[in-house]
C-alpha cells in the first residue's frame, strides 16, 4: 500500500479524490507518509498545490493541474479524510515547511481558514524561521496575512485569559506564546 515511484509518493501523495483516499487508508496506506522530494506529506501536497515543487503544477503535469483544478469543496473533503485518518496537520517537511505555510504560499485562503480552524500551529517556524505570517506579508497576501493576524490576536487572549493575565502584547514570535 506504501509502495513509492522514484520521487518517493505512495498512491495516497495522488490520490485525488477523498473516498479513493479513504480506500488506501482502509488498506493500511500511511497519511503521513513523506515524498523523497523534501519530505512532503499527502496534506502538504494537497494545500502546496502550485507552490513549485517538482510534484505539483508543472508544466504538463496530469497531477499539478488536477490538484490546482480541484474545487474548494473536494479539497477540503481529502484534506478532512487525511486528517480523520491520523495525518499530522503540522507535519513538517525537510525545510521545516508545515501544511500551513503551504497553504500560505499557494495563495489559498480557503485552506489556510480550514487549517487554522483544525488546529495548525500559526507560530511555527519553516526555512530561515519564517513563519505563515511572515510569508504571507512577505508575499503581498494581505488577506491571508489578516486572516493569520487574527488568528494570532485571538489565540494570545485566550492563552492570556485563561492564565488569568490581562491581555498586553500581541505579538507573531513564537517565545510569546
Amino acid at each position: 500500500m506504501d509502495s513509492r515511484n522514484k520521487c518517493g509518493w505512495t498512491p495516497l501523495h495522488r490520490a485525488m479524490e477523498a473516498n479513493v483516499a479513504q480506500l488506501l487508508l482502509n488498506a493500511g496506506a500511511d497519511p503521513d507518509a513523506r515524498d523523497s522530494v523534501d519530505g512532503s506529506t499527502p496534506l502538504r501536497m494537497l494545500v502546496d498545490s502550485n507552490h513549485g515543487r517538482p510534484h505539483v503544477a508543472q508544466p504538463g503535469s496530469r497531477q499539478g493541474r488536477a490538484v490546482l483544478l480541484m474545487d474548494r469543496q473536494r479539497r477540503r473533503k481529502l484534506a478532512e479524510t487525511l486528517l480523520k485518518a491520523g495525518a499530522d496537520i503540522n507535519s513538517r517537511t525537510e525545510d521545516g515547511w508545515t501544511p500551513l505555510h503551504g497553504a500560505v504560499a499557494a495563495g489559498h485562503i480557503d485552506d489556510v481558514t480550514f487549517l487554522l480552524e483544525k488546529g495548525a500551529d500559526p507560530f511555527a517556524q519553516g526555512e530561515f524561521k519564517t513563519t505563515p505570517l511572515q510569508l504571507a506579508v512577505s508575499s503581498g497576501q494581505t488577506a491571508i496575512a489578516s486572516l493569520l493576524r487574527k488568528h494570532i490576536a485571538e489565540l494570545q487572549l485566550k492563552r492570556e485569559g485563561e492564565r488569568g493575565q490581562e491581555p498586553f502584547l500581541l505579538t507573531t514570535e513564537p517565545d510569546a506564546r
